[in-house]
């Protein structure tokens, strides 16, 4: 599906069109903003992602492309991917030939006040700290999670923190391309465990999203297993995921916010576990986490060094 939105004039004074994309959309419209993505992306899941999206095959998720038209032509386009209000940002990108004439700023209007409009509560980024996607960024009234820090986000609240994660009912499931803005949300979050998941390289709360979105693909075409923790208000609460490294061995990853730590039983048990040793890495400190994983027969092995100077204890079942 294809609607024009508004008529914009660009630095050059040249006359954009913004048009919102979602899927499943035309073969020919789908054509074109991939050959614009083609400027962007180096890897494989945002190509999956994109494609999953313009076909349509999301689920509940709803992805919305923000494109800038010259005539017929794509040269700039937006993305967001939203669920319970909350979405992530991104997948931005310029035709190099029509940079620097505010096509990005000028769709970036459109798009928040569209986002406003429907009551989206939450929007989360990532891009380089203070570049110049950065101010334009900013200007939006995106803001640095912490210190120094690329990963952005608007909040149409204040108290946004407050309301999203207060408590209540928690179920346990598979996870659905709809979690992926909501273990944004979670990712993002201040906790004392940075090992967020070692299997899919989520470290802190600097992670990309893009690895939340390997992660999901993972677990639909069944090389791994992952499991959410939903609160009743919406909210992912912590996330779960399983995936053989090999013929004789797999790795379990868990992580849950700081308010919801009851909630981790619930998801180690919901895993199957295979019939070969597995290993999970729990950081120096987290009792908690141990205490759980013994509960699930895992048993303390041995320690190791990580990336950005995290130890853990190695614990095997």
């Amino acid at each position: 599906m294809c609607n024009t939105l508004a008529h914009q004039a660009l630095k050059t004074g040249e006359r954009m069109t913004v048009a919102l994309v979602t899927g499943p959309c035309e073969p020919g419209i789908k054509r074109q903003l991939l050959r614009l993505y083609s400027h962007m992306f180096k890897t494989e899941a945002p190509w999956w992602q994109v494609g999953q999206a313009l076909d349509g095959q999301t689920g509940e998720l709803q992805v919305r492309f923000w494109v800038g038209l010259i005539g017929d032509d794509p040269i700039s386009v937006v993305m967001s991917a939203e669920h319970r209000h909350v979405g992530v940002f991104g997948n931005v990108v310029t035709a190099p030939e029509h940079r620097q004439k505010g096509a990005c700023k000028g769709i970036m209007s459109v798009q928040m006040e569209d986002c406003r409009a429907r009551g989206v509560q939450a929007l989360y980024l990532g891009t380089g700290y203070d570049g110049v996607a950065y101010r334009i960024y900013h200007a939006f009234g995106f803001r640095s999670i912490q210190e120094c820090s690329g990963i952005m986000r608007w909040t149409a609240r204040t108290d946004f923190d407050e309301v999203w994660w207060r408590r209540g009912q928690v179920t346990v499931r598979a996870v659905a391309w709809k979690d992926w803005p909501t273990m944004r949300v979670l990712i993002a979050a201040e906790a004392q465990q940075r090992l967020r998941n070692f299997t899919y390289k989520v470290s802190g709360r600097e992670s990309p999203s893009m690895n939340l979105v390997t992660t999901i693909r993972d677990c639909l075409d069944g090389r791994a297993q992952a499991m959410v923790a939903e609160c009743a208000t919406g909210a992912v609460v912590g996330f779960a995921s399983l995936k053989p490294l090999g013929p004789g061995s797999a790795h379990l990853d868990a992580f849950v916010h700081p308010q919801f730590q009851d909630a981790l039983p619930s998801l180690l048990s919901s895993l199957r576990y295979p019939p070969m040793p597995v290993t999970a890495y729990v950081e120096r400190g987290l009792i908690w986490q141990a205490q759980a994983l013994r509960q699930q027969g895992f048993h303390e092995t041995g320690s190791v060094a990580l990336d950005h100077g995290i130890e853990a204890t190695v614990m095997t079942r």
